[in-house]
């Protein structure tokens, strides 16, 4: 599965930071950036209830491929993602 979605997101390219998002504007977020081709997202752990956010995310945007990650920030280097 860490393959999988470790070439999803190098084939992607992008990678939508959402961070402060609540339950009330998490659901129409996810949804825009999936509609405008953006089908990978993290949550920063910063956000409050952020595990229970991304179980919103899969409940409610299921018709929507949507991979949601989170990456130890010390292993981005070895993805050779450009973070900054």
């Amino acid at each position: 599965m860490i393959m999988i979605i470790t070439s999803k997101i190098i084939e992607s390219g992008v990678v939508a930071v959402i961070r402060g998002a609540n339950e009330e504007n998490i659901i129409p977020i996810a949804k825009a950036l999936g509609v405008g081709g953006v089908d990978t997202l993290e949550i920063t752990v910063e956000t409050p209830k952020a595990v229970s956010l991304m179980l919103l995310i899969f409940q409610l945007v299921g018709e929507l491929q949507i991979y949601i990650i989170l990456i130890p920030f010390r292993h981005l280097n070895s993805l050779n993602i450009n973070y900054r």
